[in-house]
């Protein structure tokens, strides 16, 4: 909690990647949270530990007495879309969770940064295949994740 408040007192946006699992700490962050992200891909496990951090999410507005917003962010996306997809897809519309307008899509070059450093940005032709493509896949879904905490964040809009 001493990092995270000390992060939003330097910069105007403050991530904290945290495990999947239900645990004191995730439930702290969630708690001092302005927007969950809930990564998942289409398939029925993710969907399954998704519920259950909504259900964590529930417990800490609960707690705190306070609406925490949240939406699941689909990562590793295809632009084919299996049956699962779209059944687990339908399935969160159906129960009025919200789902991010943006997608992560499975990209050589998300994964290329964990092997070569850096960002992104940093990647060239020689690197991956048309790093230009992931760069607009990562604002794109920056630009989600900002719009949908100006709808849902009380206070400054920032």
């Amino acid at each position: 909690l001493d990092h995270i408040d000390s992060a939003a007192a330097r910069d105007p946006f403050v991530i904290v990647d945290l495990e999947g699992t239900a645990n004191m700490a995730v439930s702290y962050a969630i708690g001092r949270a302005d927007l969950v992200l809930i990564p998942m891909r289409g398939s029925q496990l993710d969907a399954d530990q998704g519920a259950r951090v909504i259900k964590v999410i529930a417990r800490q507005a609960q707690a705190f007495r306070r609406t925490i917003p949240y939406a699941v962010l689909f990562t590793c996306t295809s632009v084919l879309r299996g049956r699962d997809f779209r059944h687990i897809a339908a399935s969160l519309q159906d129960a009025g969770i919200p789902i991010l307008p943006a997608e992560m899509v499975e990209r050589a070059a998300f994964r290329a940064i964990m092997q070569i450093g850096g960002t992104i940005y940093d990647l060239g032709p020689g690197d991956v295949a048309n790093p230009e493509a992931a760069i607009e896949n990562a604002e794109a879904v920056a630009a989600a994740v900002v719009d949908y905490l100006k709808g849902h964040v009380k206070g400054d809009g920032a």
